[in-house]
């Protein structure tokens, strides 16, 4: 694929997946990022995705490191509440969640902001080929269950994999990294 065949990079903030990701507000920066922001975060998505999680799923967590309330499903009313943080974040009335037996898709998208998604689990496949992290992106001690495509990816500030743990096949052709990763101990 030449230059002008490629597709056009979208702004996270038109992405669902990143709307999602980011429910309780974006982290601005990795220096000094809002770790109540990010907890509910992070709450918020591996609940969402917990009805999902196989058995297999559950056992290749990384013991300890998720909290067993991030591991609850969302009841009901709970479900309802994250449907209208979902409308609210997104800024449309209109805009469904993402369905959470799909592929997560952060395909051709610059994240402007530094990306806190420590601790999230990807129960699905998930695309991030082509995206462009401008600020800085945090994986530490995520779970990726099924394919991560990270083909092509832009990591400018920086990104951490520390602990993170990749279950299926994880791909890194052709992504450009312009700081030290550390991915030492992920588990492969």
């Amino acid at each position: 694929m030449n230059e002008a065949e490629k597709p056009e990079l979208k702004p996270a903030n038109d992405n669902p997946w990143y709307w999602l990701a980011t429910l309780y507000g974006e982290c601005k920066n990795d220096s000094e990022p809002n770790q109540d922001i990010a907890q509910k975060n992070r709450n918020a998505w591996n609940r969402w995705f917990a009805k999902e999680l196989s058995k297999k799923q559950r056992a290749a967590l990384p013991q300890g490191a998720i909290s067993p309330e991030d591991l609850t499903p969302l009841n009901g009313n709970e479900e309802t509440a994250l449907a209208a943080a979902f409308t609210k974040r997104s800024g449309r009335v209109d805009q469904l969640l993402p369905d959470r037996t799909k592929e997560i898709d952060f395909s051709h998208t610059i994240f402007d902001s530094h990306v806190n998604l420590l601790g999230f689990i990807f129960p699905n496949d998930a695309n991030s080929n082509s995206a462009t992290f401008s600020e800085g992106a945090d994986f530490t001690i995520a779970m990726f269950a099924e394919l991560a495509i990270f083909d092509s990816a832009t990591f400018s500030k920086g990104v951490d994999f520390n602990s993170a743990k990749f279950s299926g096949d994880a791909g890194f052709d052709s992504a450009t990294f312009s700081r030290e990763t550390p991915i030492k101990s992920a588990d492969c």
